[in-house]
């Protein structure tokens, strides 16, 4: 009787086990969906569908705490022309490349870029005012044409991109504040493009 005690005692404890390790495995395993689910393929950034959720809690986060949030919409210039140009794989290569560098530039665990789509990103600053967003956006601006992305036929091929920057306003809801990142990089690129144009 006590030697099988002892073994139906260590088959449990077996079996407990087997169940730790396997709640473990399909933790694992759901987070690694989670942050696919989260994120641009191409790019590595997060995506629509993620922007859609986090931007929301940014802006919740600055006006319960009466906090600055600014958006920066980023559009690759003549993209469809670059396209056209030198082929769907270069244009991805651009895409990632301009995601990375932009990506490096801002402060890890604070800001962060999603797609929103085609060749269009956009950057949330939290804690972020007008005026440094605006600096960034030019920063950025400036330094994107000087970022060589190696061409596989042969040289390098840069590019710029055109810069809205906006900035919270209190009570207002995602829409309403991509909405007019939006109507400025529009204007930036109706102005002649590779340039930033901001709005309060």
């Amino acid at each position: 009787m006590v030697k099988l005690q002892k073994a139906l005692h260590e088959h449990i404890h077996n079996l407990d086990d087997l169940v730790n390790e396997r709640t473990a495995q399909l933790e694992k395993l759901l987070e690694e969906i989670r942050h696919l689910s989260a994120t641009d393929g191409l790019t590595g950034c997060y995506n629509r569908r993620a922007l859609q959720d986090k931007l929301p809690e940014e802006i919740e986060r600055a006006q319960r705490y009466h906090r600055p949030l600014a958006v920066v919409f980023m559009d690759i210039d003549h993209f469809k022309q670059f396209n056209d140009q030198h082929g769907h794989q270069l244009g991805d290569e651009v895409l990632r490349s301009a995601a990375k560098h932009v990506a490096g530039t801002l402060r890890q665990g604070v800001d962060w870029i999603a797609r929103y789509g085609g060749e269009e990103f956009v950057l949330v600053l939290p804690e972020t005012p007008l005026e440094a967003a605006i600096a960034i956006a030019h920063r950025l601006c400036d330094a994107l044409p000087e970022h060589a992305v190696p061409n596989p036929r042969g040289g390098s091929v840069y590019i710029s991109a055109s810069f809205g920057v906006t900035a919270y306003r209190p009570s207002e809801d995602a829409l309403a504040l991509l909405s007019r990142a939006d109507t400025l990089v529009y204007q930036a690129k109706s102005a002649g493009r590779q340039q930033v144009v901001a709005g309060a």
